[in-house]
């Protein structure tokens, strides 16, 4: 929860809880980090399943291999 007590949340337009982070919400709502805050969220329909060729997969894999080879990943935080 240190970590979101550096955080602007009340300016915060979106936090996407997944994993630990969960229960973090939980203890910086009982911490009061959340006063002021106003939870909106909503169920939306699924977005329907699209095919992936293996020519587009083959292409992006081609691209990140072409990127990680020119040194782009380590500028914009790629996973190496």
């Amino acid at each position: 929860m240190d970590i979101l007590r550096t955080e602007p949340i009340r300016a915060a337009k979106c936090f996407h809880a997944g994993g630990k982070a969960k229960q973090w919400l939980v203890d910086a709502e009982k911490a009061g980090l959340m006063e002021g805050t106003t939870l909106r969220s909503r169920v939306l329909p699924p977005i329907p399943f699209k095919t992936y060729t293996r020519a587009q997969f083959d292409r992006k894999l081609f691209v990140l291999k072409l990127a990680r080879s020119l040194g782009v990943m380590a500028v914009v935080g790629g996973h190496d």
